[in-house]
């Protein structure tokens, strides 16, 4: 019998997220989330928006567009 994951909550759900600074976007309507309680990983090419992303979450950078919920 195959052992299942139990469903988790995510830790943070962005729908629709636009981030940067300024008139530059860093990242552009993205929509993820993040599940609590497991390591992620953010990979990607340098410039692509990770740093911004991050920043975002932490409350560094003000989301341009979209929604973006983190629970506690």
């Amino acid at each position: 019998m195959p052992v299942t994951e139990p469903e988790r909550q995510s830790a943070i759900k962005a729908v629709d997220l636009v981030v940067g600074y300024g008139s530059s976007i860093a990242l552009a309507e993205s929509t993820f989330e993040i599940p609590a309680g497991l390591i992620t990983a953010v990979i990607g090419p340098n410039g692509s928006g990770k740093s911004t992303v991050l920043n975002a979450i932490a409350g560094l950078v003000d989301p341009l567009a979209g929604s973006m919920t983190i629970q506690d």
